[in-house]
């Protein structure tokens, strides 16, 4: 049963969605921006790659909670929501972060359906920890899971299009839409899963009242 200790006004639907695709946006924004400046600044000299490894998982772990958090007051949902991140997002992290290592000969179909798999299994496990964690209920949890899969295979078929669009394309346009589709294809599952915690496991209405047992 999820903890009494949540609070009893809680966001709408849709802020609860934002909320969990901004989250997602502040590992992404580490692997993509902060990583690469502090390497530029010598920050990573004689440094194992424990270092980024550690930076994106306090980010993730950070940004969980922060989700979590938009739930309620409760602190077993943040903590179930930062494991959740830090469990669920290395994979896709790891996906966008290779972008640029990709030959340029890989098929558009061929990298939507590796794509597609990895990120609807792993937002799948995301959303399925964290709201397994916090107690809400097998029945709502299988109903975020899929929702989740369902947000990351369409993330994953989206940036295996964009990936495909920037064959043979000038670097710095494809240099910018690799970081536009990392981005979307990281947040769109998030958002997807966001709404649908909110709908499934707090009741669906405007205000929520109690969170159900």
């Amino acid at each position: 049963m999820l903890i009494e200790s949540v609070a009893p006004i809680l966001p709408s639907r849709w802020r609860v969605a934002v909320a969990f695709a901004l989250a997602t946006l502040v590992p992404v924004t580490v692997l993509l921006v902060v990583v690469p400046l502090v390497g530029a600044w010598g920050g990573f000299i004689e440094a194992s790659i424990q270092r980024p490894v550690a930076m994106l998982s306090v980010a993730s772990l950070a940004a969980g909670q922060w989700a979590g958090g938009k739930l309620g007051h409760g602190v077993r949902v943040r903590v179930a929501f930062g494991a959740a991140f830090l469990i669920g997002l290395p994979i896709p992290l790891l996906i966008v972060a290779g972008l640029g290592s990709l030959s340029g000969h890989e098929t558009v179909a061929g990298l939507a359906g590796a794509f597609m798999l990895a990120f609807a299994l792993t937002y799948s496990l995301l959303g399925a920890v964290g709201v397994g964690l916090s107690g809400f209920g097998w029945r709502c949890t299988v109903q975020v899971a899929v929702m989740f899969a369902g947000g990351g295979a369409v993330a994953g078929m989206v940036l295996a299009g964009l990936v495909g669009a920037t064959v043979g394309a000038p670097a710095p346009v494809e240099a910018v839409v690799h970081v536009c589709g990392a981005a979307a294809a990281c947040t769109l599952p998030a958002a997807v899963g966001g709404w649908s915690i909110a709908t499934f496991c707090l009741g669906g209405s405007s205000d929520y009242g109690w969170l159900r047992r």
